[in-house]
């Protein structure tokens, strides 16, 4: 009697990388970059952004039956099959094709500057990819900087001095934030008011956001608005951080609802290839590159939801600086940042378009 060969969880994982292998290359057409990425049994890390631990599910292909690819990932992870040769590709090939895409910015408190500094990046140096954004999802600050590219795409720069300004008024005072005087949650609502048109129509089904629902403790992601008022209610819900904001939430729809970023950080459209953008390094395409002293095999990481977070002391100081803004000359420099990693993003995916005689 011919016996049956063993199938090992190894021989499932050489089949599996092999189906997406012959994927990749039916998907892509787009020459494969020389990514530089190293891999441990359970996490990689792409030194081109500081990318950590790719959601395949985002970015292969649309999700045909539930649960479908968190197997797969569960499966590659499990197997130690994550290898060099299909990482890169499978990071953009879904970007590759010519459909409708998503951004969506994660909550950062202060350093919301960063993600103004992304979209600069992102329209000045990727029209053609930007055409494609059909959404724009946000949680806290991130939320900010998705109804800017709503409304107003090119002010990107007007919108980091008005942050610029606010820090300013924060430094001046003897408790900062937390000073008696000052209340975050009517500094915001000012600045708000200066980039929402009255027509809103724009924003229907096109921007996202992300909110906390205080007495349930379960999000809601908004995207259809009734009035201009409920729009502004809805950012400012995201961005209210309860006893540091001041005042009381906002109501919605009857109900108080806080900080989007307690809840989902950062959205993502199961539906649309997401590129995801935040100023802590860790899983968003768009992110800082942190690297530890004694390389990946060190890093711990932290899950917030979506959002997969490095546990260093990059990420520490950042979460400071969110609430408690830092001087203005690092502010700067992280609007900076985010022009630079924007820039990556773009030519390490292909899509970097400059004008003959620009820097690069």
């Amino acid at each position: 009697m011919e016996m049956e060969e063993e199938i090992t969880d190894e021989k499932k994982s050489d089949r599996l990388v092999n189906v997406v292998e012959k994927k990749l290359e039916i998907v892509s057409n787009r020459r494969e970059k020389d990514y530089d990425i190293n891999s441990t049994s359970d996490s990689i890390s792409c030194k081109q952004y500081g990318t950590a631990d790719c959601n395949i599910s985002t970015i292969l292909y649309p999700p045909r039956k539930p649960n479908a690819f968190e197997q797969l990932e569960k499966c590659l992870r499990s197997a130690c099959c994550w290898k060099k040769r299909i990482v890169g590709p499978m990071k953009f090939c879904r970007l590759a094709s010519e459909g409708d895409i998503a951004l969506s910015f994660s909550g950062c408190g202060f350093l919301g500057v960063y993600h103004f500094g992304v979209l600069q990046g992102l329209n000045r140096d990727g029209k053609s990819l930007m055409k494609r954004v059909k959404r724009c999802a946000g949680a806290s600050a991130g939320s900010l900087a998705a109804a800017l590219w709503t409304f107003q795409p090119n002010d990107t720069e007007k919108g980091f001095n008005d942050v610029i300004k606010m820090a300013t008024e924060i430094h001046s005072l003897r408790f900062g934030a937390l000073s008696p005087n000052f209340a975050l949650h009517k500094s915001l609502q000012k600045i708000i008011d200066l980039y929402i048109p009255e027509d809103i129509s724009n924003a229907q089904d096109r921007l996202y956001i992300s909110l906390t629902d205080q007495k349930r403790n379960i999000n809601r992601l908004i995207s259809r608005f009734t009035s201009r008022n409920y729009l502004i209610d809805s950012l400012l819900a995201s961005c209210y951080i309860p006893l540091y904001s001041g005042s009381s939430p906002p109501v919605i729809d009857g109900d108080q609802y806080i900080d989007g970023g307690f809840t989902n950080n950062l959205p993502i459209f199961e539906e649309l290839p997401t590129i995801t953008i935040s100023p802590f390094s860790g899983s968003a395409i768009i992110a800082p590159n942190d690297y530890d002293s004694m390389g990946p095999f060190r890093e711990w990481r932290l899950r917030v939801g979506t959002q997969e977070l490095k546990v260093n002391v990059q990420n520490m100081i950042r979460g400071a600086q969110a609430l408690f803004p830092p001087n203005l000359e690092i502010l700067k420099n992280y609007y900076e940042m985010g022009q630079r990693d924007a820039m990556k993003f773009l030519l390490d995916a292909g899509f970097l378009e400059r004008q003959m005689g620009d820097a690069v």
